[in-house]
C-alpha cells in the first residue's frame, strides 16, 4: 500500500509499480493527500488502482496540462478489466483533465469524487476514442463538480470506430457552475444500448447547460433528473445531433427549472 511521501511524485511512483507487473496487478493507496504532476498511466489489461475511499484518498493533480489519470489500452485490446475506485481527484490548473479514458472495454470506475474547481477548459471525465471503442464499462457512484465539461464523449477523426455501447452510468452526479456544461455528446459519437442514470445541480445560470448533444444517443435507458436555482438550459440537441429520435419517454427525464431545445 502506498502512502503520501514528501518529495515523491505519486504519478512516477505508481507508473514504476505498474511497470513491475506486466501481467496485471492491484495497487492500493492509503488515506491521505497526494499532490502530483506526472500523469498516472494505465495502458494494459488487468491494472487496478484502489484508494481507501472517495474522500479518504485525495489526489491533487498539479500538472499544467494533460490528465491526472490516463486509462486507455495501448495497443487497444478487449476484455481489459482495469479499475479505478475509492478516491478523489482535484485539478489545480486550467487546461487539464481529471480522468482520460476510452479505447477500453469491461472496465470499472467506482466511488470517485472529481472536482475541477471551476478552472477554465477543464474536463472531469473525458471518454475519447482514438484507436478503439468504449463498450461494457461500469460507472458507479461518481460525483463530478465544477468542470468546464463534466462528462465528455468524443471521437478523434483518425479513429474509424465511434461505438460507445452497452455501458452503465449508475448514480453519476454533476454540479455545474457558470459557463460550464455537465455532459457533452460530441459529433460522430454513437452512444447506444447503455444505461444513463444522471443527476445534476445547476448552481448558477450564466452560460451553463446540462447536456449538449452533437452526436447520436440511440436506444438508451435513462433516468435523468436535476434542478436549477434559476431558469437554465437542460438538454440541447444541436443540428446534426439526434436524441432518441426526439423521444424523451425511454425512462425518466425531470429537469426542474430547465428548458430543453432541439427536441421535437
Amino acid at each position: 500500500m502506498l502512502s503520501p511521501a514528501q518529495g515523491v511524485d505519486l504519478g512516477d511512483q505508481i507508473n514504476q509499480e505498474f511497470a513491475q507487473c506486466p501481467g496485471g496487478c492491484t495497487l492500493n493507496l492509503g488515506p491521505g493527500t497526494f499532490p502530483f504532476s506526472t500523469t498516472i498511466v494505465m495502458n494494459r489489461p488487468g491494472l487496478q488502482l484502489r484508494g481507501a475511499g472517495g474522500r479518504a484518498t485525495n489526489l491533487i493533480f498539479t500538472g499544467l496540462s494533460g490528465a491526472a489519470i490516463d486509462m486507455r489500452m495501448n495497443p487497444f485490446t478487449i476484455d481489459t478489466h482495469d479499475a479505478i475506485q475509492g478516491m478523489s481527484i482535484e485539478l489545480s490548473y486550467p487546461n487539464t483533465t481529471a480522468l482520460l479514458t476510452g479505447d477500453i472495454t469491461s472496465a470499472t470506475y467506482r466511488d470517485l469524487w472529481i472536482n475541477c474547481g471551476g478552472n477554465p477548459n477543464t474536463t472531469g471525465i473525458s471518454i475519447l476514442l482514438q484507436s478503439g471503442w468504449f463498450e461494457r464499462n461500469l460507472f458507479d457512484s461518481i460525483d463530478i463538480k465544477y468542470c468546464a465539461s463534466g462528462l465528455l464523449f468524443a471521437v478523434d477523426p483518425k479513429d474509424s470506430a465511434n461505438s460507445f455501447g452497452y455501458n452503465k452510468f449508475l448514480q453519476v452526479g454533476l454540479n455545474v457552475g457558470d459557463d460550464e456544461t455537465g455532459v457533452v455528446i460530441d459529433a460522430n459519437v454513437m452512444l447506444y444500448h447503455s444505461i444513463l442514470n444522471l443527476n445534476v445541480n445547476m448552481d448558477t445560470s450564466r452560460g451553463n447547460l446540462f447536456m449538449w448533444v452533437g452526436g447520436v444517443s440511440h436506444a438508451n435507458t435513462y433516468q435523468i433528473v436535476g434542478e436549477a436555482v434559476s431558469p437554465a438550459v437542460g438538454i440541447v440537441v444541436a443540428p446534426g445531433g439526434n436524441w432518441e429520435d426526439g423521444d424523451l419517454t425511454r425512462g425518466v427525464v425531470y429537469l426542474d427549472n430547465m428548458t430543453n431545445y432541439g427536441i421535437w
